[in-house]
């Protein structure tokens, strides 16, 4: 039986006090490592945002209002 290695990119996460302490209350009580739950929380985030965020973007007064340059 072979195994193959997925190679993982690192990243650091920063998350104001009150955040980091829901994700350690939510992964304890789904019995996961923090990591396990942020991987996960953040694939389900990305889905979400390539299903229902990303096609708005094909709107193009939509596209327009995200591209304006704020004047100084």
């Amino acid at each position: 039986m072979t195994t193959t290695t997925v190679k993982q990119a690192e990243m650091v996460l920063r998350l104001a006090p009150d955040l980091a302490k829901e994700v350690r209350h939510v992964a304890e009580e789904l019995r996961m490592t923090q990591a396990a739950y942020i991987r996960k929380t953040l694939t389900r985030g990305v889905a979400f945002s390539k299903t229902n965020e990303l096609p708005l973007l094909q709107n193009p007064r939509i596209k327009d209002a995200l591209s304006v340059e704020v004047k100084a």
